[in-house]
């Protein structure tokens, strides 16, 4: 209520009174800011009755942006230009700054689904399936390579028939074990296409399939691989406050809730392996346990089923 008071005020004011430019009245410090892809940066205007802070460009508002100090998240390199409109005794001013983005958005690799090693299991059930993320949860064109493989891509295999025998250039890649490597570390490898930098790393290990019907590897259908089967947001995130997650669940099932650091790769676990009834369920946790400020994709696990995720922005 105390928001929407506020930005009713500045409505009104544009309506009822006017509007002025005037370094005088208005000013941001610092008067520069300068922030990494993937981390965030604060802004302090002058002293008003109420404010209204706007953004464009390279960066996004984290929080509230009706406060006297406002928190900016550098989503991409470049720049962002940040305003903020003041209302004092019935007239509005406004001032704008620009915020430097510094760095390219950082890649990261999420496995999705781990390798793993059965003398009786096929391709598929062998597959694991690791796809590139930017810092914005976005998928990210990549150049992957994995090591060890065998000579030629003779012991990993990209697809059902061909031999991991040189870099694959993609989003994601769903690489298979074909020799009885067990308890072998592989590294798997993002660079960027166009300079061949290496811009992630992943090492998992080799393990044994498991037995009996393999729920996690199957093959997505046709324009269902991004659908989830479960309804997964956000319900509370105030700026310091605990966070509150809904899961909407179609049947009782095992759920794992995990949160992936979209800038280190780091995942913290949520939720531990829970049989979760159909219908909603809340999941709260405290604000510290993730880093303030950061971006992380939250994501909802059945075995090795991706059921849900999401986006969010540590408040």
């Amino acid at each position: 209520m105390k928001t929407m008071f506020k930005i009713t005020i500045i409505l009104l004011a544009f309506v009822l009174g006017s509007f002025t430019s005037s370094n005088a009245q208005c000013s941001i410090s610092p008067s520069s800011l300068s922030i990494d892809v993937g981390e965030t940066g604060t802004l302090t205007a002058s002293s008003a009755q109420a404010y209204y802070w706007t953004v464009s460009g390279s960066a996004q508002i984290v929080g509230s942006n009706t406060g006297q100090s406002v928190t900016i998240l550098a989503t991409d390199q470049g720049s962002a230009q940040v305003c903020v409109t003041l209302f004092i005794n019935g007239e509005c001013y406004q001032c704008c700054t620009t915020v430097s983005c510094n760095g390219d958005c950082p890649i990261t690799i999420i496995e999705n689904i781990p390798m793993c090693f059965g003398q009786k299991a096929n391709c598929w059930e062998r597959r694991g399936h690791y796809r590139a993320l930017d810092c914005n949860g976005n998928s990210a064109m990549v150049t992957w390579d994995i090591s060890p493989k065998g000579t030629n891509g003779s012991c990993i295999y990209n697809g059902c028939n061909n031999p991991f025998s040189a870099p694959v250039t993609n989003t994601e890649i769903k690489p298979h074990p074909v020799c009885n490597w067990l308890g072998l570390k592989t590294t798997i490898y993002a660079y960027d296409p166009q300079t061949g930098d290496l811009l992630d790393s992943y090492v998992t290990t080799i393990n044994s399939c498991p037995s009996g019907p393999i729920i996690g590897f199957r093959e997505a259908q046709p324009n269902q691989e991004n659908q989830p089967s479960l309804g997964l947001r956000i319900l509370d995130n105030q700026p310091g406050g605990n966070k509150v997650i809904e899961l909407e669940v179609q049947k009782e099932q095992s759920i794992v809730v995990s949160a992936v650091h979209l800038v280190s790769g780091k995942e913290v676990v949520l939720q531990a392996n829970t049989v979760v009834q159909a219908g909603n369920f809340r999941l709260d946790f405290p604000k510290d346990k993730l880093e303030q400020g950061a971006v992380y994709l939250i994501v909802a696990k059945s075995g090795n089923d991706i059921l849900g995720k999401t986006k969010l922005v540590n408040l």
